[in-house]
């Protein structure tokens, strides 16, 4: 796998992203490449804590997990995907958590288009953080 390109799923578009630039892909790409994605910040909902940094990450990703669905307002009888963020609160022992969470049925109407070129897409980002990411570069 080509660790240094990443084919990007986009508007029912395949994009290489060397680094530096983007330019086409073709479907048989993502089998040889790390396959992302991004997602509208409007579809997720989100939930920031903060918590002591002498934790584990282990017990981070328990506690993110129970903090959004205790008080992010998360359906229990809907099956969602959660990730988080967390960052070191300068002059603190503690941590900031941003957690993320879509349920799964968003995540597979956004990405039905994409079922016939590839079934794993390895990461899915907030558009928001990859932008930000590719400008500050």
């Amino acid at each position: 796998m080509q660790s240094e390109k990443i084919v990007f799923l986009q508007d029912g578009k395949l994009l290489f992203f060397d680094g530096e630039k983007f330019y086409s892909a073709l479907p048989r790409d993502v089998y040889k490449s790390f396959v992302g994605a991004t997602i509208s910040s409007k579809l997720l909902q989100t939930y920031q804590f903060k918590t002591s940094s002498d934790i584990t990450e282990d017990q981070l990703a328990i506690q993110a997990e129970i903090q959004i669905y205790e008080n992010g307002g998360l359906d229990p009888n809907v099956e969602y995907v959660i990730d988080y963020l967390s960052f070191k609160v300068v002059n603190s022992n503690s941590l900031y958590v941003e957690v993320f969470a879509v349920p799964t049925s968003v995540l597979k109407e956004q990405f039905k288009k994409y079922e016939k070129i590839t079934k794993i897409v390895d990461f899915i980002a907030p558009k928001f953080l990859v932008y930000t990411s590719l400008y500050s570069r």
